[in-house]
């Protein structure tokens, strides 16, 4: 994935009035971060690049007998200029590795599927992320782990083509 991003806004807001948020250093513990409500600029221009690879070791398609099955690895590379409070990029200066997989099994018009993920984060060398000491709780974007699970319904379908032997791709 090469993105392009036109054009991102984003808004913070309370549901009361509105807040200032403190950054709290031992320098000068009133630094204020930012006020609530908060609107970001208008942000644009060329994202981080995505590269992943997808494998189906096993397809229904190919072998009616097994289920389909999909290992796959997503990788961004931080390539955008890093967004911060007084910019207009779009990067976010996080190296993300994201492994997947998944299994599903077709049953005449009905196909049920389970998967699962994880996505591990990095901060590049300028990333917004550092470790400013002890009494710091996190230096890092942490990992995220997920669980997929749904249905396709086909209501209608036209099979395939037919290989040498006659059995559909």
């Amino acid at each position: 994935k090469f993105p392009i991003i036109i054009g991102f806004t984003m808004k913070l807001s309370t549901a009361g009035a509105g807040s200032t948020i403190r950054a709290g250093t031992k320098d000068n513990p009133n630094d204020t971060l930012f006020t609530l409500p908060n609107n970001s600029p208008s942000r644009s221009g060329f994202g981080d690049m995505t590269v992943a690879l997808k494998y189906a070791p096993l397809s229904q398609a190919r072998d009616p007998l097994h289920p389909s099955w999909m290992v796959g690895m997503e990788y961004m590379i931080p390539t955008g200029k890093i967004m911060r409070t007084t910019n207009a990029a779009v990067g976010q200066g996080l190296h993300q590795l994201k492994l997947e997989t998944a299994i599903s099994r077709r049953i005449a018009f009905f196909e049920p599927y389970f998967g699962l993920w994880g996505l591990f984060r990095f901060p590049s060398t300028n990333s917004l992320f550092k470790n400013y000491g002890e009494t710091q709780n996190y230096a890092t974007p942490g990992a995220r782990i997920g669980l997929m699970l749904g249905a396709e319904f086909y209501p209608w379908s036209v099979p395939g083509p037919k290989d040498h032997e006659g059995k559909y791709f």
